[in-house]
Order: structure tokens, then C-alpha cells, then sequence
């Protein structure tokens, strides 16, 4: 079903093995779910007054066989692509509507050439009130590899949440770099976390760049002390240099002897700011209720990409269903006869399976 490589240390399962697995599941998943079929003794051998026939079973399966996704994904929590879609017809309907309202703002900001540059959205147009030069989703990288992967990593200290932290490890000397668009920045605002004062910033620097490898100094000194968890503290500096890379480190930590460096949140300040209109103000609102629409009336479902033509997966029936017994020549997806067939202008994938009504 797919090349298959040696175990190269005790425990080590087969590619081949788990794709089997895979499609076993998601062939008896849609049977069992969708059409109301037992399939699973179908796949070991066709039984005499069972329908689905052993090889109907393995055509079934070459629906299934060609994803793009790795038929193991040790252990790295990282998923494939997703969908945005409503959560049900009344969100859509609700979604739609806040989308016509967003369009006709839009035309009628543009139609002032006012913002240009900014008036393609609602989110650039609000970025003009907005202090913090540094955006959610943009990229972070830390000073090393000495964080939690999962919980505790560098995006935490721009994602604008309180209930979340960045730490390293590395403790004194510790810090990240953000990526933003290009912007003079005037200050810096640091909040502490919730717990563990001892590992609160005591000394910074901050450095700036244009090309991410030759870094200015900008300013360096004190972190005001921190009183209480959560609290945020504003460095001001004088500073009218643009740059797209911000480096900042901590060189010392409030406990001298703390292993750790934790951070609840950083915002860069921008220098800069567009005076409050009326065209603003409303801009501002409408994003809000894109951001808190968004959480309202959408979801995400994961998808499934197909390989591409030149590295498809052959598919052959397994014997007794065992994933390193294929035999026979390669099968074309297709569905069981009981049910009918698909319509010779439907697709033969996954798409063409799930338009139920090219069947006949």
C-alpha cells in the first residue's frame, strides 16, 4: 500500500502497517456511521451471506489510501489543513450578514481616500489606533529551544491573553525576537505573570533590525519592579529608527538565583498614531465584532488533502486483511455493488463519494 521501511530500533512499527490501520478505520468508520454496514469481516475474507464481498471492501478502501497526511505522526501534535466553515445554518446566515455590513464600510472608507493602504481591512484599519506595533500570529522565535513546545512558547508573550506565559529556561539572559511590519516604536510594555516573582525581568535590552542579522541597539536598563502578578510596567525611550525585527533580552532576572524567565505579555509601542475619526472609531467596533464573531458563529474541521497524481499510492487487496500481504492486480476506488454505482461523470475520490447524489 505504500513503500515500507525497516525498524530501525526495537518498537518500531511500519509505515506500511499504520496506513493500513488507517484506512481500515476510516472505510469501517464510514460504514459503520454513514451507511449503517458492518464492514469489518469484509476485510479479512467475503463472507457467503454478507453482501460486501471481500474485494468490494479493499476497492472501498482506495477512496481512503491516497492522503496526503503521514500515516504516523510521532508524537508531534502538529495537524494538517484546516477549514473555516459556520457552525450551523443560523451562524452562517448571521456570518453572512455581518460580511455584507463589513463590505459596504469598507466602500464607503475607500470611496474618501482617506486610508489608503489600510482600508482593505477592517483589522489595518483598527492597527491604526492600536499602541502595540507587535499583532497576534506574528512570528516569534526565542532565544533557544529551552521552553515547553505546547504551553509555555514564545507566541504566549503576543497573544494579547493573560492566562498565558512565556518561559525559558535558560533563565538570566533569556528573551525572543518578534517579526512585525516595519514601524518606529517609542516604548515597550511588559506584564508579569501570575506566579513566581523571582522570575520576573529585573534589566532588558532591546535591539532592532531590518534584515533579522545586523541588530542596533535601541535601548537598554531597568525593568520597573513589579508589585503584583499581572501587572503591566510601560518603558518609555526616545527612538526614530524603523525596523521589522525586534530582539529583546533579559540579562537579569528579580531573583539572582532563578532558573527561569517568564513573561505574561510584550507589546512594542508604537511611536505613531492615527488621530480617533469617526470612520476609525467605527472600524474599530466592526472589528470587534469580526473578532468576536468569528469566535461566535465559526469553526474549524480538519481536511484531507490527496497526493499528487505522480506519487499515488498503489492499493491491492490484503489477504486475511494483513497490511504486508497484497495481492492481485492494483484496484480503482469504487463502491459496493449493493448500493449501486457512481455516475461515470463523478470523480473517483473522496469528493466524488461524497456527492451521494451521482450515484445510481
Amino acid at each position: 500500500m505504500c513503500d515500507s521501511i525497516q525498524p530501525r530500533e526495537r518498537g518500531e512499527q511500519l509505515l506500511t502497517e499504520f496506513q493500513a490501520k488507517n484506512n481500515f478505520d476510516r472505510v469501517e468508520t464510514t460504514g459503520t456511521a454513514l451507511l449503517g454496514l458492518s464492514l469489518t469481516c469484509a476485510r479479512c475474507h467475503t463472507h457467503k451471506y454478507d453482501p460486501i464481498t471481500h474485494d468490494e471492501y479493499f476497492e472501498f478502501l482506495a477512496f481512503f489510501n491516497n492522503t496526503a497526511e503521514h500515516s504516523m505522526d510521532r508524537n508531534q501534535y502538529v495537524y494538517g489543513d484546516h477549514l473555516t466553515v459556520a457552525k450551523d445554518p443560523v451562524s452562517k446566515k448571521k456570518w453572512e450578514d455581518f460580511l455584507g455590513k463589513e463590505a459596504a464600510f469598507l466602500k464607503e472608507v475607500r470611496a474618501t481616500g482617506k486610508y489608503k493602504g489600510s482600508d482593505e481591512s477592517l483589522a489595518k484599519l483598527a492597527d491604526l489606533l492600536a499602541p502595540d506595533l507587535s499583532k497576534p500570529g506574528n512570528r516569534v522565535k526565542a532565544s533557544s529551544q529551552n521552553f515547553h513546545k505546547r504551553s509555555q512558547k514564545p507566541e504566549h508573550a503576543i497573544d494579547d491573553r493573560l492566562d498565558t506565559i512565556y518561559l525559558n529556561r535558560d533563565g538570566n539572559g533569556s528573551g525572543l525576537t518578534i517579526f512585525t511590519p516595519n514601524g518606529i516604536i517609542h516604548g515597550i510594555s511588559l506584564t508579569s505573570a501570575a506566579d513566581h516573582p523571582g522570575r520576573d525581568p529585573k534589566t532588558y535590552k532591546l535591539e532592532g533590525s531590518t534584515d533579522g542579522k545586523t541588530f542596533t541597539l535601541i535601548s537598554e536598563g531597568d525593568v520597573p519592579s513589579f508589585t503584583k502578578r499581572k501587572q503591566k510596567r510601560e518603558i518609555l525611550f526616545e527612538n526614530n529608527q524603523s525596523f521589522t525585527t525586534y530582539r529583546l533580552t533579559f540579562p537579569k532576572l528579580s531573583d539572582v538565583y532563578a532558573r527561569f524567565m517568564q513573561i505574561a505579555e510584550i507589546e512594542l509601542l508604537k511611536k505613531h498614531l492615527a488621530a480617533k475619526d469617526d470612520l476609525l472609531a467605527r472600524a474599530q467596533q466592526l472589528n470587534n465584532e469580526r473578532i468576536q464573531g468569528q469566535r461566535n458563529y465559526l469553526t474549524t474541521t480538519l481536511i484531507a488533502q490527496d497526493l499528487p497524481e505522480q506519487r499515488k499510492r498503489v492499493t491491492k487487496v490484503l489477504e486475511r486483511g494483513e497490511y504486508d500481504k497484497p495481492i492481485g492486480k492494483p484496484l480503482n476506488p469504487g463502491v459496493f455493488s449493493v448500493l449501486g454505482e457512481m455516475d461515470a461523470g463523478s470523480p473517483s475520490n473522496r469528493l466524488g463519494l461524497a456527492q451521494v447524489d451521482h450515484f445510481r
